[in-house]
């Protein structure tokens, strides 16, 4: 009898304990099931942001009849200075139930870096000369320069005529490139060291490497004297006496482009340079120079030089 009275008090008590841990399944199954339906991110759980800018979390929402009885702890370790993977974590407690958000924050760098070279937009060789080429500086917003890669592509060929390209291509370690591109023109010397006289405008420009090294008023001869034409430097001299029929003068400097007849000097008789002077007080034929430009020019140009007058 007592043996049939105990294996039932057991029978009873195994009913109870699985009635129990059912209710207890069953209640920790609805706290989850309200946590899991209320316990959420706002926003993605995804995020990028570019390197130096603020960060603020979007954080998360819970609707819990009982919310205030919540314990949520939150974990950010998101750092801007730095590009890399980060994480924002909220952890929650509620009931004897665990549960985490996780949002995964990316900090990256978007800048491309800045490389700079030494020469201009556009650079003149002369033909069978060497490109020594331009040297360049480069920076980034994040990665040291030592860090920066830069490739140079460049297609010149100075045995040839022509207009050839330089590029200096700078990549970042996040794969951010930038370019500097630069036009290279090979020509003839004579198309690239040359001086041109205006009539019209009173002026003399000389071009070293297809750009403008001197630029300076004139005064050419009276009554359209001066001849107009395609020339070239035909004799350079220094402290030189000039004659043509009861004209002579001394000048210290001279660049004869067509003869010993007409040329480039200075002129130290005058005061004023330029403007519509020469109409009535012109030269006899020669180019008149002030003192400071004649001396650059004649120290720099070559015999052989082209000279070309126009209106």
């Amino acid at each position: 009898m007592k043996n049939i009275r105990m294996k039932f008090t057991i029978c009873i008590i195994l009913v109870i304990s699985h009635f129990v841990l059912g209710m207890i399944g069953l209640i920790y199954s609805n706290v989850r099931k309200n946590v899991d339906n209320s316990f959420k991110l706002n926003g993605n759980n995804k995020v990028t942001v570019v390197y130096g800018q603020t960060y603020n979390d979007e954080g998360y929402s819970i609707d819990l009849s009982d919310s205030n009885k919540a314990n949520i702890k939150t974990a950010n370790t998101v750092d801007t200075t730095k590009v890399g993977d980060y994480e924002v974590k909220y952890t929650l407690k509620y009931k004897n139930y665990n549960k985490s958000l996780i949002r995964k924050v990316k900090v990256v760098d978007k800048q491309s870096p800045i490389i700079q070279v030494d020469c201009d937009d556009e650079v003149y060789v002369v033909l069978n000369n060497k490109f020594n080429g331009c040297k360049y500086t480069v920076s980034d917003n994040y990665d040291p320069k030592e860090k920066i890669k830069v490739d140079i592509i460049s297609n010149v060929d100075t045995t040839k005529v022509g207009d050839y390209e330089v590029t200096w291509k700078a990549t970042d370690k996040s794969k951010n490139t930038s370019e500097k591109k630069v036009i290279v023109h090979v020509k003839e010397k004579k198309d690239l060291f040359y001086v041109k006289v205006s009539i019209s405008k009173q002026k003399l420009d000389y071009y070293e490497n297809g750009k403008i090294y001197l630029s300076t008023p004139i005064t050419s001869g009276k009554y359209d004297k001066t001849p107009k034409g395609n020339f070239k430097v035909v004799n350079k001299a220094r402290n030189t006496i000039l004659k043509s029929g009861n004209y002579v003068v001394k000048v210290d400097y001279w660049i004869g482009f067509q003869g010993h007849k007409y040329g480039i000097h200075d002129a130290s008789w005058r005061t004023k340079f330029g403007g519509m002077d020469y109409y009535y007080n012109g030269s006899h034929g020669c180019v008149n120079t002030p003192d400071d430009a004649i001396k650059i020019l004649y120290d720099r140009i070559e015999v052989g030089t082209p000279v070309y007058i126009v209106d």
